[in-house]
């Protein structure tokens, strides 16, 4: 079963050499500031589900060569709040690999349109991390939006269900 998700812009960057920032919105804006950046052009990436649900709601990775006047440029848009940073005069870049590591961290692929459901139910799963770390549990669900997973498994000989962040659990 996959799932489709919304890539937006595509996945690969017209300007694999410069770097990504990110930049926070002003609540209820980010669709401004989409439509902001897309009419004076500027490379962007938001992390969108099928649904159009954001994976970060309020922040917009945009990549640029930062100088003063791109600076001043992308701050006077509409619901532009910061960029992240050290401070606000001097945002620092995400590190080289960090967006190729979130695009397969979170679809398990570089390219969003081949994302898949990582498990499914019925599927028997190990524990990775935790209490019950080592301890298997079978998928009784997988929220990919979320990135959670509910296991049914075997405490003290009863069915129990519990609730896991994906990165917890493997394939058995």
């Amino acid at each position: 079963m996959s799932v489709a998700i919304r890539p937006d812009p595509p996945a690969e960057s017209r300007f694999p050499d410069r770097p990504w920032y990110v930049v926070e919105t002003a609540p209820q804006m980010q669709s401004l500031m989409v439509r902001m950046l897309r009419k004076h052009a500027i490379e962007f990436h938001q992390f969108l589900m099928a649904d159009s649900t954001e994976i970060f709601p309020r922040y917009i990775f945009v990549q640029l060569a930062l100088t003063a006047e791109t600076y001043h440029h992308v701050s006077e848009l509409p619901g532009f709040l910061r960029f992240l940073g050290l401070d606000n005069h001097h945002p620092s870049p995400l590190r080289p690999g960090v967006m190729a590591q979130l695009k397969l961290d979170i679809w398990g692929t570089l390219n969003p349109r081949q994302a898949k459901v990582r498990y499914t139910p019925g599927e028997w799963l190990r524990i990775k991390a935790g209490s019950f770390k080592g301890h298997k549990g079978q998928c009784v669900r997988y929220d990919l939006r979320r990135n959670r997973v509910e296991l049914l498994m075997s405490l003290l000989g009863r069915p129990t269900q519990i609730k896991l962040a994906g990165t917890d659990v493997e394939a058995a």
